[in-house]
């Protein structure tokens, strides 16, 4: 077994890490413990759009990225410590929870926290969900990985995952709210201290541990180049969602512009604005021209830069249709 020492607070490289360590070191179980530095985490098979509220976390420096397993939509900070468990030849235990959920409430209990798995496979204590988790398999190896709140500030949470009231279709699975706590109101236990005593236990539990410093190494640079191409994207943090139907509107200096749109790989696969603004010509050209478009900050941009908008719709904005079409900012 492999204890992985990561103090990189990225979630991107952290995601990326993950991957990393489930393809690369095939003989090897992995344990891990890491921190994000705020982010919200997308299941696989969730459309972002619908999880967050996408101008809070841009406003905010909340990163999105959207993890390998599946399940719902989470908030992470420096009062949550994620753990990761790897284990090979392991496949007959995929969505066995119990199994790495176990010797997380065993070490919770020698803290003073009773903590159960519930049948959503979640860990809960005093009735609130304090961890969740997710899976996914490689190979016959099973990742597992989950979150244990400490302190984490669940304003921003409840505002993060709250997107704006857009009319959105899709097939996505959704994130089912849950009521949540922080282990800091249960007991008196800090992320450091509760750190170290994993590390220990898991290693004692496994009859000895190899450390594994993912600061340096193949490791980092497999996990750098992972996290450039795929974690850092948009066309895998947004683009990778299910195709769905989008509808919002502004009201501003051009009049009330509503747009229904179809989305699929990221990208506009049909566009349609009405409302009550003017323009020189009708505004299918406008809609034609955005077919097919991007819906990356930079690829709507340059190409909103090469339409003259004032033909179609009056007093518009680059930059207020570009945050119509991308969900934020709307009112």
């Amino acid at each position: 077994m492999f204890i992985v020492k990561n103090d990189n607070t990225d979630a991107a490289f952290n995601l990326a890490l993950e991957e990393t360590l489930l393809r690369e070191y095939a003989e090897d179980d992995v344990f891990m413990l890491w921190q994000n530095r705020r982010a919200v985490i997308v299941g696989k098979n969730q459309n972002t759009v619908e999880e967050i509220d996408r101008e809070y976390a841009e406003e905010n420096g909340i990163q999105v990225v959207r993890r390998l397993t599946g399940g719902g939509a989470v908030y992470h900070d420096l009062g949550n410590l994620n753990f990761t468990f790897i284990k090979r030849n392991a496949a007959g235990h995929f969505l066995d929870f119990d199994l790495f959920n176990k010797p997380v409430i065993e070490l919770l209990a020698e803290s003073g926290v009773a903590g159960v798995t519930s049948q959503r496979n979640d860990i809960l204590a005093g009735g609130r969900k304090i961890s969740g988790g997710a899976q996914t398999v490689y190979r016959g190896a099973v990742l597992h990985h989950g979150t244990l709140m400490f302190n984490v500030d669940v304003g921003v949470l409840e505002r993060v995952l709250k997107p704006h009231p857009l009319k959105i279709k899709s097939k996505a699975v959704r994130s089912v709210a849950s009521r949540v706590d922080n282990l800091s109101r249960l007991a008196a236990v800090d992320i450091p201290a509760f750190r170290e005593k994993a590390e220990r236990r898991i290693a004692e539990g496994a009859g000895g541990a190899k450390t594994l410093d993912a600061s340096r190494g193949a490791a980092y640079d497999g996990a750098m180049a992972l996290k450039a191409e795929k974690y850092d994207t948009f066309e895998w943090n947004y683009g990778f969602s299910p195709d769905y139907e989008y509808r919002a509107s502004a009201y501003g200096e051009a009049g009330l512009v509503e747009v229904w749109m179809k989305v699929g790989g990221g990208r506009i696969g049909g566009v349609k604005f009405r409302g009550d603004f003017t323009g020189l010509e009708p505004v299918s050209g406008l809609e034609h021209a955005l077919a097919g478009a991007s819906l990356t900050p930079a690829s709507l941009r340059e190409t909103l830069a090469g339409i003259d908008l004032s033909r179609y719709i009056a007093r518009l904005s680059a930059d207020a249709l570009a945050a119509l079409l991308t969900g934020r900012f709307l009112k």
